[in-house]
């Protein structure tokens, strides 16, 4: 239950959480959010605060609080044949090599 007042709330959606330390759904999620900071996460249902804005999010899906910390290996050479490759269509048959593009 949220009963307080926040600052933003974003409902109207399905959320995919780590609660319990495994992978979870809620279908009809809201987030509260204070100072740019998630406050609560849990069913629409649930919140009976107020809020100073609310977003409808219109049915799609939320991973609250997850970090996209994948990285890429630095290139530093000069991609415009490529870039020029790409202009003309499918690139992975011109250039040996490429696993995807």
């Amino acid at each position: 239950m949220y009963s307080q007042t926040c600052q933003h709330l974003w409902h109207g959606f399905h959320a995919v959480t780590m609660a319990d330390g495994r992978y979870n759904t809620i279908e009809d999620a809201a987030i509260a959010v204070d100072d740019g900071v998630i406050s609560w996460v849990g069913p629409y249902a649930d919140f009976t605060g107020e809020a100073v804005h609310k977003t409808d999010l219109e049915g799609g899906w939320v991973t609250p609080g997850l970090i996209d910390c994948h990285s890429h290996i630095v290139f530093g050479a000069n991609r415009s044949r490529e870039f020029e490759l790409r202009l003309q269509g499918p690139v992975m048959k011109k250039l040996p090599g490429l696993a995807a593009v």
